[in-house]
C-alpha cells in the first residue's frame, strides 16, 4: 500500500494543506470571497491534496521519520513542495484558455507553495523538538545525579557537537559550564547559552575560580606539538582530563559522547589518519590468505584489516595456541560468515608448512612471524638463524612450489646496517625473497621495512608503563636514544597496501614520519599517568645494551629511495644478490644453528655475509 503505516503524517500534511490552500485564497482576494474563487478553491482543495500527497510520496518524503529529521530531509521536502508547484503552474498554463474554474490564479500559486512549505518543515521541525525533550526527561534520572561541571578545550564544530551531546544525554552526568579557545574572534561569545571563557593558557586560573571536575579536549585535528601543549596544561591542573577521538576515528564525522577516553601515547604522537587506496586492496578480495603469526600484535592486526575486504578464506597460523584461539573467537564474532581457519603451526617446521598449503592452497601471503626482541636473540644467534631465516625460507620456497600469487615479508628498520642478531637475521630474510623474485614469475615477493609499533608486546611502552605502576625508576639505556614509532592499525594498513605494489623483489619502506627522543616518550607517559617526570617518576640510563643502536635507519647509504603512488610508502631499489654464495651461507648457518654453535653463527653473519657490524664496546658504556 502506497501510505502504508504513514497515516499521521497523511493526516496531519493534509490539514495543513488545506489550511494553506484557504489562506492563500484568502490573501489573493483581500480576505473577500468572491463566489468564483469560493468554488474554484473547493474544486481545487482536494486536487493539492491529492498532488502534495502523492508527489511527496513518490519523493520518499513519507520514508522519513519526524523525529530524526535533519537538514537534508528539510531540503528534501522543499524540493517535493517546488516540484508539485511547478507542475502546477506548467499545466495551468496549458488551460489558461479554459473557463475560470480550472484556472488558477498565479499568484494563489505562488502563496500556496510559500504557505505550504512553511507550514509542513514547521510540522516535522515541531515534532523532533518534541521527541528530543521527551528523551531528555525520560534520560533524566533523579535528582540524586552527581554531575561534573566541565570546560570544553576547543569551540570549533567538534567543540560544539560536544556540547549539543551533553545535551540530549544528561545520564552522562557532564554539565558544560564553559569553552577555552584560542581563537581571538570567539572570545566573549556565548555558543547555546555556554560562554567561552578564554583562551587555553588561562586554565590553571580559571580552575582555580570555579569548581572544574572535567576537561574535554575537542580538537579532533590538533598537531603533536599543540596537543603537547594543551596535555601539559591540563596536566598541570590535576584534574581529570579526556579526549575525543582523531579524525580517523569519527564516526560519520560525527562526535560521540561514548567515544571521550583517556588521553593516550598514540594521541602525543600526532601522525596522520591513513587513507587506504580500495581498489588497489582489491587484491585481498575473493582471495584465500595466510598470515603468519596471526596471533602476535602485528600479525592480528592485519587479520583484522583482512577481513575488512572480504577474502575468500582467512587462515591464521600460528605457534601460540591461546593467541590465535583470541584472534579467531573475535574475527569469528565479527565476521560469523566468513571461512576463517585457525592453525597451529611453526615456521620452522616444514612438513607442517606443507600440509597447511596443500590443504588450503593460499593465494597471498603476510609472514608476520618473526622473533624480534633484540637482547634475547643476541644471547640465543641459534634460534634467531633457525626461526627468521629458515623459517622465512621455507614459507617463501613454499610460496612458489604452490604458486602463490603475492609474498609480503614484514620485515624492520632493524634489518639496515644490522649491529645485532636479530637484524641481521631480518635483513637475510629480505634476501631470500629477493634471490626468488630474481628467479621466478609465478609469485610476487616484497618486503616491507618499517620502525616500532605503538602498543606491540615488544614495544618499551608497557615496560615504562610497569614501571610507573611500581613507582618508578624507568630505566632508559641512552639519553640520545632515539626509534621510529607508528601505530599498529597504520603499520597494518601499510603493509596491505605496499601489498598492492611492485613486480616483485622490492623492499618497501613505510614514512615512519620523525624520530622520537625515549626520553621525550617517557616523559609523556610519566605526565599521563599524573606524576611529575624526575620528581615523583625518576628516569634512569643504564647504558646500551648489547647489539642496540642509539637510533634507527630506515634505508642503507647504498639503496637510496624512491616515491610510489602513495606517499607513506617509498621503495628501495632491488639489490643483487648472487645467488649460489647466499644459498651456500644459508645451509652453513642452518647447520651450525642446528649444533647451537652460536659464535660460528656470529662470525658468518659478521665475516662471511659482512651484515653483522657490532657496536664497539666503548659505545655500550653507560652514559
Amino acid at each position: 500500500m502506497i501510505f502504508k503505516n504513514r497515516y499521521n503524517q497523511l493526516y496531519i500534511d493534509s490539514v495543513l494543506i488545506v489550511i494553506s490552500v484557504i489562506s492563500s485564497y484568502l490573501i489573493f482576494t483581500a480576505f473577500v470571497f468572491k463566489t468564483p474563487y469560493v468554488n474554484q478553491m473547493l474544486f481545487m482543495i482536494p486536487v493539492f491534496i491529492v498532488g502534495r500527497l502523492v508527489t511527496n510520496k513518490f519523493m520518499g518524503i513519507y520514508k522519513q521519520m519526524w523525529r530524526y529529521i535533519n537538514t537534508s530531509d528539510l531540503l528534501k521536502l522543499t524540493y517535493a513542495t517546488a516540484v508539485f508547484s511547478i507542475i502546477l503552474l506548467v499545466v495551468n498554463t496549458s488551460l489558461d484558455f479554459l473557463n475560470n474554474l480550472l484556472v488558477i490564479p498565479y499568484r494563489v500559486i505562488f502563496i500556496e507553495l510559500l504557505y505550504t512549505l512553511v507550514c509542513l518543515r514547521t510540522a516535522r521541525i515541531i515534532r523532533k523538538v518534541h521527541f528530543e525533550y521527551q528523551e531528555i526527561k525520560r534520560k533524566t534520572p533523579n535528582n540524586n545525579l552527581k554531575t561534573k561541571d566541565t570546560l570544553l578545550i576547543g569551540a570549533g564544530e567538534a567543540g560544539q557537537q560536544m556540547l549539543r551531546e551533553t545535551i540530549v544525554k544528561p545520564q552522562m552526568g557532564i554539565n558544560v559550564v564553559g569553552f577555552l579557545d584560542d581563537d581571538e574572534r570567539k572570545q566573549g561569545t556565548i555558543i547555546n547559552g555556554i560562554p567561552i571563557m578564554g583562551v587555553i593558557s588561562n586554565l590553571e586560573e580559571i580552575i582555580k575560580s570555579m569548581e572544574i571536575k572535567l576537561l574535554i579536549i575537542c580538537i579532533p585535528s590538533a598537531t603533536q606539538k599543540e596537543l603537547r601543549k594543551i596535555t601539559s596544561i591540563c596536566y598541570r591542573s590535576k584534574i581529570e582530563t579526556k579526549i575525543i577521538p582523531g579524525l580517523s576515528e569519527f564516526i560519520d564525522g560525527k562526535v560521540n559522547i561514548e567515544q571521550i577516553r583517556e588521553i593516550n601515547i598514540c594521541d602525543l604522537l600526532g601522525r596522520e589518519a591513513i587513507k587506504l587506496d580500495l581498489e588497489a586492496v582489491r587484491y585481498i578480495q575473493d582471495n584465500r590468505i595466510l598470515v603468519t603469526g596471526a596471533g602476535g600484535s602485528i600479525g592480528s592486526e592485519l587479520c583484522r584489516q583482512i577481513a575488512n575486504f572480504k577474502p575468500k578464506e582467512l587462515i591464521l597460523l600460528g605457534k601460540g595456541e591461546h593467541s590465535i584461539y583470541l584472534i579467531h573467537e573475535e574475527l569469528k564474532d565479527k565476521y560469523p560468515n566468513m571461512l576463517i581457519y585457525p592453525i597451529i603451526a611453526d615456521v620452522k617446521s616444514r612438513f607442517r608448512l606443507e600440509h597447511v598449503f596443500k590443504k588450503y592452497k593460499p593465494d597471498v601471503i603476510f609472514h608476520a612471524a618473526a622473533h624480534k626482541h633484540v637482547p634475547l636473540m643476541e644471547i640465543q644467534p641459534s634460534e634467531a638463524i633457525i626461526n627468521n631465516v629458515i623459517g622465512t625460507k621455507n614459507l617463501a620456497e613454499l610460496a612458489e612450489i604452490y604458486h602463490c600469487h603475492t609474498f609480503v615479508l614484514i620485515s624492520t628498520d632493524k634489518a639496515v646496517n644490522p649491529t645485532n642478531v636479530m637484524g641481521s637475521t631480518k635483513r637475510l630474510a629480505e634476501l631470500i625473497i629477493q634471490n626468488l623474485a630474481s628467479q621466478t614469475t609465478k609469485t610476487k615477493f616484497l618486503a616491507v621495512r618499517f620502525g616500532n609499533v605503538l602498543g606491540s608486546r615488544g614495544s618499551v611502552i608497557p615496560k615504562f608503563q610497569k614501571q610507573i605502576q611500581k613507582g618508578g625508576p624507568i630505566t632508559i639505556t641512552h639519553p640520545e636514544m632515539t626509534r621510529y614509532f607508528m601505530t599498529i592499525p597504520e603499520a597494518a594498513q601499510l603493509v596491505i597496501q605496499a601489498g598492492s605494489l611492485g613486480n616483485g623483489g622490492e623492499v618497501f619502506v613505510l614514512d615512519m614520519g620523525k624520530p622520537v627522543k625515549i626520553v621525550d616518550l617517557a616523559t609523556d607517559l610519566i605526565v599521563l599517568s599524573n606524576k611529575i617526570p624526575n620528581k615523583e617518576i625518576a628516569i634512569q640510563f643504564t647504558g646500551l645494551r648489547p647489539g642496540e643502536k642509539i637510533y634507527e635507519e630506515l634505508l642503507t647509504s647504498e639503496e637510496g629511495i624512491n616515491a610510489t603512488n602513495y606517499n607513506k610508502i617509498f621503495v628501495a631499489p632491488i639489490s643483487s644478490v648472487d645467488s649460489n654464495f647466499l644459498e651456500t651461507q644459508i645451509e652453513k648457518l642452518e647447520k651450525n644453528a642446528i649444533l647451537n654453535n652460536d659464535e660460528e653463527i656470529k662470525r658468518i653473519l659478521k665475516e662471511d655475509l659482512n651484515i653483522l657490524k657490532p657496536l664497539s664496546e666503548s659505545v655500550l658504556l653507560k652514559p
